[in-house]
């Protein structure tokens, strides 16, 4: 991909992590990368990065035993309640619920 993904997987944790931080980093206009990303990848580079936090996100809640809190902030969210609505809206269920299945099907393995 021409934006680098290296770029966007040590900066996603980052809640200020944006379009605009990284034409920054590019030295280009936000406006043009957005154009071109959306062109190549057929989605937004924040819908890019929500799936990318929504992957860690996932394994944090099968892995650890963090808080839904702590679960949205290393994840790169901003706040809890803003994690939880994506959450939801991406998965159809809570990241309490979530965790409760994968921790479910871990142990039926």
């Amino acid at each position: 991909m021409w934006i680098r993904n290296d770029l966007i997987n040590r900066e996603y944790r980052n809640p200020g992590f944006s379009l605009e931080s990284i034409a920054d980093a590019m030295g280009m206009s936000a406006t043009y990368i957005g154009r071109l990303f959306k062109k190549h990848t057929m989605k937004t580079i924040l819908d890019y990065i929500t799936e990318v936090r929504m992957q860690e996100a996932r394994e944090l809640l099968s892995e650890t035993e963090l808080s839904v809190g702590e679960v949205a902030e290393r994840a790169g969210f901003a706040n809890s309640p803003y994690f939880y609505k994506v959450f939801k809206k991406t998965h159809g269920i809570t990241p309490a619920e979530y965790r409760k299945s994968a921790k479910k099907c871990i142990r039926q393995v």
